[in-house]
């Protein structure tokens, strides 16, 4: 009989759970609708601010833009050091070659013939290695034109824009998720209600802002300098920018004086607005034409780690977009170039 009653003991417990099972799910929906509201989202058994996803994706684009920025670098000075190599190995073979050339001709006569003739030999097999390092090298100064440097210095650019947009946009973000999360712990119905999910619920601590800030700084690390990377492009050199700290573009660098100027795309994506009153003149083109613009400020412009504030630059028409953006030395105001182009470089400094 005993194991009758056992029996009759375990199916009343099964029906007495299979009767509240529509109760206990009517009160996980209610608790899990709470959390949802209160801005937290399920990841497994933790429960997470949906702040803490959005920055660990951001944190993920940073640490893969550092990533590309060092292969990019790495590319770009594998290719300074390689023409270099080359470059002293060609001035090498070219002055061997001279020297050669000067004991041939201190030679004469038909004894020293067969020492001409071994001469005349070392010069020949110095002349295909010579015409191959003259396909190869680059005078340092033009090494910016090559299309190898063009695409490294643009791949830098763009990863150390992107670098520092995210610089910009996720301290605060850090700082705002800690202090929600702070005032989350300290809710007394929002803790209760996570311990009725389960012994293995729990609210997620916050501390991968630790991470992101590890992440922030070695970031911070790879673009402080002034240094800024720089490339020729149909004659022009070109270098990154961000401008009013929002809006990656490239420059054209025009040395000496002149304006500066931003065509009307580059206006419109950086949200810069011109005033109705703004200032009215006329810029003269290489080519002839004569552009009415309008002087206008850019609050903040970011080249490498040098801000400039308050730059004068022309607003282009849109007839005038193919000029694209240019600073010069003038519209630099207090800060100074210096250019290292042998080291696809140049060097923004008070």
């Amino acid at each position: 009989m005993k194991w009758a009653v056992g029996l009759m003991t375990i199916c009343a417990t099964f029906a007495a759970v299979v009767l509240a099972g529509p109760q206990i799910a009517s009160a996980n929906e209610k608790v899990i609708a709470l959390l949802e509201n209160r801005g937290l989202v399920q990841s497994g058994n933790r429960w997470l601010l949906a702040e803490d996803l959005v920055l660990a994706r951001k944190s993920g684009s940073l640490d893969r833009a550092v990533r590309q920025l060092q292969l990019a670098r790495g590319r770009a000075t594998n290719l300074v050091a390689q023409n270099k190599q080359y470059d002293d190995e060609l001035k090498r073979s070219k002055d061997r070659v001279s020297k050669l050339m000067q004991q041939k001709q201190k030679l004469s006569g038909a004894k020293n013939k067969d020492l001409r003739e071994k001469l005349q030999e070392q010069i020949a097999s110095l002349q295909p290695r010579i015409a191959a390092l003259e396909k190869a090298v680059s005078a340092p100064h033009k090494l910016c034109e090559r299309r190898e440097a063009h695409e490294a210095i643009t791949t830098v650019n763009a990863q150390q824009q992107r670098i520092t947009l995210l610089l910009k946009e996720m301290p605060s973000q850090i700082f705002l998720m800690e202090n929600k999360y702070n005032r989350l712990r300290e809710d007394r119905q929002l803790m209760q209600a996570i311990g009725l999910l389960g012994p293995q619920a729990r609210l997620a601590s916050g501390a991968n802002s630790g991470k992101y800030r590890q992440r922030l700084d070695r970031a911070r690390r790879m673009i402080t300098g002034d240094w800024i990377p720089v490339f020729r492009q149909n004659g022009h050199l070109r270098i990154a920018a961000i401008i009013e700290r929002q809006t990656p573009a490239t420059f054209t660098y025009h040395p000496g004086s002149g304006p500066a100027f931003l065509p009307a795309s580059v206006v419109r994506k950086a949200g810069i607005e011109i005033p109705h009153n703004a200032e009215e003149a006329v810029f003269r083109c290489d080519d002839g034409r004569r552009l009415p613009v309008r002087i206008i400020k850019i609050s903040y412009l970011q080249l490498g780690s040098s801000l400039l504030q308050g730059v004068q630059v022309y607003a282009l028409p849109p007839e005038g977009e193919d000029l694209g953006a240019r600073i010069t030395d003038e519209s630099l105001g207090r800060f100074n170039a210096q250019l290292d182009l042998p080291n696809l470089r140049m060097k923004i400094s008070p």
